[in-house]
């Protein structure tokens, strides 16, 4: 379907809807077996006049500078839908397994004759160094409307062809979801366990009859589905081609007013009346005296277990049907997770509950061999974490940004004990940038420590330089830096503040102008410290 000058010689997207897990050009051994060095940059968070980044042009910009400044490796946020109700966070969606639409790329559209292209310089937006996700979503509910009733037109047509076989390649969540959205949107966006009971309980032909009496509404989600797929698949053909690996970032925790928890309820710790019992989250740490309640619900282990991971393992396929390799958020939930009485306001008054640990490890293993995963195994962990960790042979993630505490010496982020296995980071997406961290957020003793580090004086404006020179000099494999980091951005370009709900996940490049400007720098650096 999409017909992009720039992606023309990648006429096979078949892996996308393979149903075969191992069906991605690249693997976890070949991820690690050369020093690689790679950026974190989300999708919402590149250039372009629709409101908020996507999978058009200037996502196909950031690839080839990925490639022209010597880096093999995209890092992106999760994937899956966003909503104003969660503060747009990309960690709190109403599906598991649907694309985010906002990614859709309406220049694509035009391309490929979904709309005229003409109309493109009426919906463009002014540059801005934030996104506006409502409008951004409003532009494409509108513009994807457009484009179902001119595709709908010709369903004997090859490309509507592609679009039943994709509906029956993803079968197993796509018509739970497409139907889930109709019907919060019948009933006025409320959360699914306010719907009437026979719609909440889901009353097989209760959803038979809604499903029959708004047929195209349920096809219009369907597709929009199907339009991220086809534009995602194009974008990642091509950065793969180019040697660049994409790793994805799956949540371990669904959102309680989501599809999957309404279709499949008895796999989360919920009351009769499906509300939730408790909450998941992480007792206070660095992030937040509180700790962190993610109001979400919790797995009941057992059921899944008895299912034999059957909706994790379909979630792990997915996800690896559009990321080479994927990080595991929160790895420390599938040892045991930190549970918190539904009715609390913060996250002190919880309980670590065991999780799957090594049944989980030994189901994913014999389905997924290569084990291309990266662990997220920070915050309060244990010897257990690290055990089943190192059980299953899975990398880690060191962050500068936790090295110089008062254990320094002997800490697991100081470059001196780094491991090559393990994945080095300046900082993650929950952290601020490394000139807001130098500048606003350590104490001086933490300063002290760092100069005695690295044996001298540090300029507040040009340190960000110094941590990104020792992630690369870093004895891991594989070496990412957040594009703030890189750009040496200020606080004001942190995209995300663990604990709180508001002007989350906004930031975003106005132009790759800068990014270019320092393309070959970058390259000269990276061929110093051996990494491609």
């Amino acid at each position: 379907m999409a017909q992009n000058s720039e992606k023309k010689i990648y006429k096979d997207d078949s892996t996308l809807y393979a149903p075969d897990g191992n069906t991605r050009p690249y693997y976890h051994d070949d991820l690690l077996a050369t020093r690689r060095a790679g950026v974190l940059m989300h999708i919402t968070s590149l250039p372009g006049d629709y409101y908020s980044g996507d999978f058009g042009n200037q996502a196909f910009r950031f690839i080839r500078f990925l490639r022209d400044s010597g880096h093999s490796v995209w890092q992106v946020l999760p994937f899956t839908p966003t909503s104003p109700q969660t503060g747009w966070s990309p960690y709190s969606s109403t599906s598991a397994f649907a694309g985010n639409i906002l990614f859709i790329s309406p220049e694509q559209l035009a391309e490929i004759n979904l709309f005229a292209t003409k109309n493109l310089k009426t919906i463009k937006s002014r540059a801005s160094i934030k996104s506006d996700f409502s409008q951004a979503l409003m532009l494409r509910l509108k513009l994807t409307n457009r484009a179902f009733k001119h595709f709908s037109k010709d369903q004997q047509s090859e490309e509507y062809l592609k679009f039943k076989h994709f509906c029956e390649q993803e079968q197993y969540w796509l018509h739970d979801y497409a139907l889930f959205v109709r019907l919060k949107q019948h009933f006025d966006n409320r959360p699914w366990h306010q719907w009437p009971p026979k719609y909440r309980d889901r009353q097989p032909t209760a959803l038979k009859s809604f499903s029959d009496d708004h047929q195209e509404d349920i096809l219009l989600e369907k597709f929009r589905q199907y339009l991220f797929s086809d534009q995602w698949a194009a974008l990642k053909n091509y950065a793969n081609q180019l040697g660049i690996y994409v790793i994805g970032d799956i949540p371990i925790y669904c959102s309680y007013d989501s599809a999957d928890v309404w279709a499949h309820p008895q796999l989360f710790k919920l009351n009769k009346d499906k509300t939730m019992s408790v909450s998941a989250g992480v007792p206070p740490d660095y992030f937040s005296k509180t700790g962190q309640l993610w109001n979400m619900p919790v797995y009941l282990w057992e059921n899944h277990k008895k299912e034999d991971f059957e909706w994790w393992l379909h979630r792990i396929r997915k996800n690896l049907q559009w990321f080479d390799h994927l990080r595991l958020d929160h790895f420390r939930g599938f040892v045991s997770g930190w549970e918190v009485p539904a009715m609390e306001t913060n996250a002190i008054n919880g309980q670590w509950v065991d999780g799957p640990g090594e049944d989980f490890f030994n189901r994913l293993i014999a389905l997924f061999p290569h084990m291309p995963f990266i662990v997220e195994d920070l915050g309060d962990v244990d010897d257990k974490v690290y055990k089943l960790r190192d059980q299953f042979n899975l990398p880690g993630m060191e962050v500068l940004q936790f090295a110089f505490g008062e254990d320094m010496p002997g800490s697991v982020h100081i470059p001196h004990n780094h491991k090559s296995i393990n994945i080095v980071y300046t900082g993650t997406h929950d952290n601020n940038t490394l000139r807001g961290w130098y500048n606003k957020d350590i104490d001086k003793p933490t300063k002290k420590r760092i100069r005695r580090y690295v044996g001298r004086k540090i300029k507040n404006k040009k340190c960000h330089q110094l941590f990104t020179r020792m992630a690369w000099a870093s004895p891991s494999r594989l070496a990412i830096i957040p594009v703030q980091d890189i750009l040496g951005e200020g606080s004001r370009s942190r995209i995300n503040h663990p604990s709180t709900k508001q002007n989350n996940w906004l930031w975003r490049l106005q132009s790759m102008k800068k990014l270019n400007s320092i393309k070959n720098e970058l390259k000269k650096n990276l061929e110093t410290y051996g990494r491609c």
